[in-house]
């Protein structure tokens, strides 16, 4: 099993909650707020 290093982990971390972030925020800006669960439809 690979695990990876502490730091990367933490990184990977913190990119997600930015990115889920920035989702909530464009859907709320556009008034669709079917789309905060996801980016794909939302950038599509």
């Amino acid at each position: 099993m690979y695990c990876k290093p502490e730091k990367t982990l933490h990184a990977d971390l913190l990119l997600a909650g930015i990115t889920q972030l920035i989702t909530v925020f464009m859907a709320n800006k556009i008034h669709k707020h079917e789309y905060i669960r996801s980016l794909k439809p939302l950038i599509a």
